[in-house]
């Protein structure tokens, strides 16, 4: 019966969010007429960004206009048929006419090719913009450089900004209602998460970004780890040569003051291109925390307050030298490093269930935990163009190493009737090390058939963990041997991937296969025990693109997935936060999979609707496991539950209002989950998500702009656990001097001081519920200052696409 209703839901759900988006792009039918075309130079080559004007011949009235596409492609709609003039314009070559007679209701023109320009760069005023959001086939692009809002911005507010993306409170990037995604910049992964990769996008500059690509389900030359896809970050490619930079420095007072500042500088000579990058960081935070746990006898309530500090430095070099026109090499080397002294008190009050008012004793526990780490990462890169039209081959190769360590003091004191009747005083070291080789070649093809990609990828991972316990008895210490533990692990990847893309009239066309042959061993030499896993696995992606017209496109896509877990989460190290409160690591997790499904409806480039499906398998998480009869409760990850998440969401872009500038996002989804052990049960229900980002152009040359940010995330589920609503109200001011290279602002986060997560789950028949504050209420006020000529090379340099050392973080 349970079942029944399940699938009856699910197809009523279904129907109605095809109905929704069908319904729509039948409201935009009329009697039109197509014109598709593409623009090309006279190496047969697309020129993108061209701006394509069509004009009434009789009038010389201009009817539209629009973009090429990065192949070249570009379509119009207009309403009667008649005698036309096209016009294409691009900074890069000579204007091209075409005279058109029109009388059909579709028609494809042959290429329009265009003829370079002889004079120079600065006589040359740019036609036409993008719009500020475009669907591709695979990707949604957001025109960064086309967004008021976001000049003068930092990189990490640009993001927070798109419609659809969060920036959470531990500075983890995600997709709303979704999960965390991987950042990259031109093509490759940042090799950072956390605090570290927020502060490296705080020192980057809106004005150096194009664009951003939101990739939510990734094509097949993509690593295919990662249940919720890409965000990539495209910088804007510059011509000039020259020296150029900016500053950035941002102070911020929640209940501690933190603070941060980065510096980039880039150096252009012509073949030689050098960019580098330093960022230091301070930060203070203070983390609330409140589980209480309902046993049967018995109500367990805890306050645990820390404070935490995150004291961090990462430089980046990276250098690009193109040897000859067809040659190009690349090196890239960044050092991390990172101390997070943390300190943490924590009371439990433990009541009798029949008298919540009684207090029959108390425990008092404060923890000293001190972290550093440190890590090493250096890229090669080789490219080689075979050919004029587009063949390529590159290779790259990366070596990555993350070492830390962790140490922790711990004092407990248990009290009875407000009588002390136990002191227990504990310690811990934890070393971790992880090495990383990488190696990847890929090769692009195109041809009359379809373009092809197609490459490998190999990598070897090695970690080496280990934990070493002692506890003190009349200020002596003793080693506990039986909590000891020392673990090696280690990872071989072997990957294969082909894809290939057509256009056939309004119809685009990309498919891809990608096969990960993964061995792994895990060893636990206090155990003395052995585990080997071997696993082939294939992940398909389709993408299936129909553009109607000019106004309105769909795109159906299906990909498969895979999420590893971070390295940290196999180690059994064991954290304890009071003699009844552990975390511990889990040397026997295992991936988990995820299929995609996605339709996706644009309309305009300003309403963007998307409904999609995700089967999730096998999935690891976070689970607390409460014992009744020791009342010790454990915190550690297991592959328990498997999911399925259907959703329908809305993005829309407001910007007809000269003073306005509006992003808004919608999205509802249900989610339905099976456990696979006895002693948890998975949850089911719906859930969503509103935001609105809000720009207000103070001023007619747009140089001082407030905004008003809100977020609500409606009551949800996810594993077995329940979550309550929450929102957040930001508010902010931002000025911009010295023709826009400096820009000033001050920001107000949560204002109401809102964002607070509560949820509770059952384990063992037993509640634990949840309500956690991390200190998000701040005002933070913050500076960036672009110096020198704004310049780079034409091409970026690529870095391997890897995975692995992000699991290290």
């Amino acid at each position: 019966m349970i079942n029944w209703k399940r699938h009856f839901i699910l197809k009523i759900f279904i129907a109605e969010a095809f109905f929704f988006i069908f319904f729509l792009s039948s409201s935009t039918v009329r009697a039109q007429h197509n014109i598709l075309g593409s623009v090309s130079d006279g190496r047969n080559q697309p020129i993108a960004d061209a701006t394509i004007y069509i004009i009434n011949a009789r009038s010389a009235e201009k009817i539209t206009q629009t973009l090429s596409s990065d192949k070249g492609k570009f379509n119009f709609s207009v309403k009667d048929t008649g005698s036309y003039r096209i016009r294409v314009s691009h900074q890069m070559f000579e204007d091209g006419k075409l005279e058109l007679k029109l009388s059909t209701k579709d028609t494809t023109l042959s290429a329009i090719v265009l003829i370079p320009m002889t004079v120079s760069l600065k006589d040359v005023t740019v036609e036409g913009n993008r719009p500020i959001l475009e669907q591709k086939t695979d990707r949604l692009v957001f025109n960064v450089e086309n967004s008021v809002s976001m000049t003068g911005s930092t990189v990490l507010e640009a993001l927070s900004k798109i419609p659809g993306v969060r920036v959470n409170q531990s500075n983890g990037v995600s997709l709303v209602g979704k999960g965390q995604v991987n950042v990259m910049i031109d093509d490759r992964l940042i090799q950072m998460s956390g605090d570290d990769l927020a502060n490296y996008l705080r020192s980057m500059s809106s004005n150096e970004v194009s664009k951003i690509e939101v990739i939510t389900n990734p094509p097949a030359k993509y690593d295919a780890a990662g249940n919720f896809g890409l965000i990539n970050i495209v910088t804007k490619k510059k011509r000039q040569h020259g020296f150029n930079g900016s500053f950035s420095g941002a102070l911020s007072k929640a209940t501690y003051l933190s603070g941060n500042s980065g510096l980039l500088l880039n150096v252009n000579s012509g073949k030689l291109s050098v960019n580098s990058s330093f960022n230091i960081s301070n930060n203070i935070f203070q983390e609330s925390t409140r589980p209480s746990i309902f046993y049967p006898s018995q109500t367990w309530d805890q306050r645990r307050e820390s404070k935490n500090t995150s004291e961090s430095f990462l430089g980046r070099l990276s250098l690009d030298y193109r040897i000859t026109k067809r040659q190009a090499i690349g090196l890239i080397y960044s050092y991390g490093a990172r101390s997070i002294p943390a300190e943490e008190e924590s009371t439990t009050n433990i009541f009798p269930a029949s008298n919540p008012n009684l207090i029959d004793s108390v425990i008092n526990a404060r923890n000293g935990l001190s972290k550093t780490s440190n890590s090493n990462n250096i890229n090669l890169h080789y490219e080689y163009l075979l050919d004029t039209l587009g063949k390529k081959f590159s290779i790259d190769g990366a070596y990555f190493t993350f070492n830390s360590t962790t140490a922790q003091q711990s004092v407990n004191e248990s009290l009875v009737d407000g009588i002390i009747s136990n002191v227990s005083n504990t310690s811990s070291y934890a070393p971790q090390n992880v090495n990383t080789y990488t190696i990847q070649s890929d090769i692009s093809f195109p041809n009359k058939i379809m373009d092809f990609n197609f490459g490998g990828k190999l990598s070897f991972i090695k970690t080496a963990a280990s934990s070493n316990y002692y506890y003190n008895v009349n200020t002596i210490t003793f080693e506990n041997t039986l909590l000891n533990n020392a673990f090696n692990y280690s990872e071989n990847i072997q990957a294969l991937y082909i894809s290939g893309s057509k256009e056939l009239g309004r119809f685009s066309l990309q498919l891809g296969l990608r096969a990960e042959n993964t061995l792994t061993t895990g060893e636990s030499i206090t155990a003395q025990q052995t585990t080997k896993v071997n696993y082939l696995k294939i992940f398909p992606t389709a993408y299936l693109m129909y553009q109607k017209d000019q106004n309105n496109s769909f795109v159906l896509s299906y990909g498969k997935r895979i999420n590893r877990p971070s390295y940290w989460y196999l180690n059994p190290f064991k954290q304890f936060v009071s003699p009844y409160f552990y975390y511990e690591g889990n040397p026997f997790l295992r991936p988990s999979f995820n299929n995609i499904f996605q339709l996706t409806f644009n309309h305009k480039n300003k309403l963007i609707t998307k409904a999609n499906v995700y089967l999730l398998n096998n999935i690891f998480d976070q689970i607390v496991i409460n014992d009744n009869s020791t009342k010790i409760s454990k915190l550690t990850r297991l592959n328990y539950y498997s999911q399925r998440n259907y959703g329908i969401s809305q993005n829309y872009i407001f910007s007809d209002l000269k003073w306005l500038e509006s992003y808004n996002s919608a999205s509802i989804n249900y989610i339905s989950t099976k456990s696979n052990i006895d002693y948890a049960s998975g949850q089911s229900g719906f859930g969503g998500d509103l935001s609105s980002n809000n720009t207000f152009k103070l001023n007619k040359a747009r140089t001082i702009t407030a905004n008003a940010d809100f977020s609500y995330t409606f009551p949800m589920v996810s594993g077995i656990s329940k979550f309550e609503a929450y929102y957040s109200l930001d508010a902010g001011i931002k000025v911009l001097l010295n023709k826009k290279n400096l820009a000033l602002a001050v920001n107000a986060v949560d204002i109401l001081k809102t964002s607070k997560v509560r949820f509770s789950s059952v384990t063992n028949n037993i509640q634990t519920s949840y309500n956690n504050y991390f200190d998000s209420q701040s005002l933070r006020f913050s500076l960036n200052y672009s110096f020198g000529k704004v310049a780079k090379t034409n091409r970026q340099i690529k870095e391997v696409n890897n995975d692995e050392s992000r699991r290290a973080n």
